[in-house]
């Protein structure tokens, strides 16, 4: 590659080491560490005496919720990046995040701006209000397919779908120095709040409780999030198991600890979630939504209808009634993920797009 990139990254304290997109320039750094540099938003630390001028920059009305004054001070940095460095390409990771001054910048950089969006077109829809701003990108990843046609009107024919990715070296099925477990009883793991369904949750739960008290439930959820009234009736359920602030290790622990991850989605593009279950060999139970379809096959993953709060629970019964058909496609699961999502795959095509023609 013969192109100086430019990186405007950022973390989440909601991911840890092992998890996210940003593994996606830890893979490529990999490979050609002297072509990449990297431009942090850090949300944490914002210098002192620069909000005021900040907030003069983000005058401008937006409706985003995502883009603040860290934002803006990244965005900073990366045009001055590329105005006194040799930069041919600037990819901002996270577009929702940090897009705002460098597209009203863009006739002013001659650089190529390759952008990821990481939110389904319905939060596009209705929540970041500018969407055209888009359209001073020259290239766009969506990380699922049905999202191609909704941004392809912003940007006609330089919108390309490229799968997010999962570490599958780290989130791994079950190894010989891990130990077994010993009950026979189905383990279902849950795991997240973005975008959960879960009023459809707590609703298969009761009925799968009642008709089968043997199944177990792991609920990884932010406390914060627990302040439903309706999560009080499945915490009566010795079944039901809380966790929160896993450290990466736990978390892949407890995902080999279950049999599925059942996971109820309002919509989708990508799913860290689906994506680390499948890779430590586990069969889903979700819905067909957004992204969802483009993750999974249904040799493994049992994809319904929104709301089917019947066909959820029949999936879920139906696989405790036969665990050894759950861990056939817990096996495939594994397979699908390392033939399509390992980051070493994706960061081939993105690889790609970097070395394509504008």
């Amino acid at each position: 590659m013969d192109s100086q990139i430019l990186w405007l990254r950022e973390t989440f304290s909601h991911m840890g080491q092992h998890s996210g997109y940003d593994q996606l320039c830890t893979t490529l750094e990999q490979e050609h560490p002297n072509d990449y540099s990297s431009v942090w938003c850090d949300r944490a630390k914002t210098p002192k005496g620069t909000g005021r001028l900040l907030a003069k920059l983000m005058a401008s009305p937006s409706s985003n919720p995502l883009y603040n004054s860290a934002s803006a001070l990244a965005e900073l940095k990366a045009i001055w990046q590329i105005r006194f460095h040799r930069i041919q390409q600037l990819h901002v990771l996270y577009v929702e995040d940090g897009f705002r001054i460098i597209a009203k910048q863009k006739s002013k950089i001659r650089t190529r701006i390759i952008g990821t969006v990481h939110q389904p077109p319905g939060w596009w829809r209705s929540i970041h209000g500018y969407p055209q701003e888009l359209s001073t990108l020259d290239e766009l990843i969506v990380l699922s397919s049905n999202s191609v046609e909704y941004f392809d009107k912003y940007l006609p024919g330089r919108v390309h779908f490229i799968p997010h990715g999962v570490d599958t070296s780290f989130f791994s099925p079950i190894s010989s120095d891990f130990p077994s477990r010993q009950s026979n009883n189905l383990n279902c793991i849950f795991v997240g709040q973005w975008l959960r369904d879960f009023d459809t949750l707590i609703k298969v739960i009761e009925r799968v409780i009642e008709k089968n008290p043997t199944i177990h439930f792991n609920l990884v959820i932010p406390i914060y999030r627990r302040h439903l009234p309706e999560f009080q009736l499945i915490s009566r359920h010795s079944q039901v198991r809380w966790y929160t602030n896993l450290s990466d290790q736990d978390l892949r622990d407890l995902y080999r600890q279950s049999d599925l991850l059942f996971l109820p989605l309002i919509d989708c593009t990508a799913n860290n979630a689906i994506l680390e279950a499948m890779a430590c060999g586990l069969p889903i139970v979700s819905n067909a939504v957004g992204g969802a379809v483009d993750y999974t096959q249904p040799t493994f993953a049992n994809l319904l209808p929104s709301g089917d709060i019947v066909g959820m629970s029949e999936a879920i019964l139906s696989l405790a009634d036969d665990l050894e058909e759950c861990r056939r496609r817990g096996t495939k699961s594994r397979i699908f993920v390392e033939e399509n999502f390992s980051w070493q795959k994706v960061a081939e095509q993105v690889s790609k797009l970097y070395d394509s023609k504008s």
